[in-house]
């Protein structure tokens, strides 16, 4: 609620789990006054709830919804002008190659609390 636009609500809502995430990857827009776009924003976002979920079930740390914001608008205006560069030089490498064929990227992470025995996973499919 605090970064989509009102006009925007009843759509991002109501989608399914799968168009919400393949419509807000997809969309390289770029935020006003920001420097960043939508897509690398959307990420960031969504990897700092992740995050933030292993933070209070592992350490009962707790973050409110506007401290998620700010630091993810302070890493992805960080982040965006690295992500420029990197693609300028992908575009020119064989890393490319792979991007283009019918690869599948799996990117996963995992963490387990020895004393309490509580695990959490997740992945990103590209």
């Amino acid at each position: 609620m605090l970064v989509v636009p009102t006009e925007k609500h009843s759509r991002f809502f109501s989608n399914s789990f799968q168009i919400l995430f393949s419509t807000n990857l997809c969309c390289h827009d770029k935020l006003q006054d920001k420097g960043i776009t939508w897509l690398c924003l959307f990420g960031i976002i969504t990897w700092r709830l992740w995050k933030n979920r292993n933070l209070f079930i592992f350490q009962n740390i707790n973050w409110t919804a506007y401290e998620i914001i700010k630091t993810s608008l302070s890493w992805a205006q960080h982040f965006e002008p690295f992500l420029i560069g990197v693609q300028s030089i992908a575009s020119n490498s064989k890393i490319r190659h792979h991007l283009v064929d019918n690869w599948v990227h799996l990117l996963s992470d995992g963490v387990v609390a020895r004393d309490t025995g509580n695990a959490s996973a997740g992945g990103v499919v590209r």
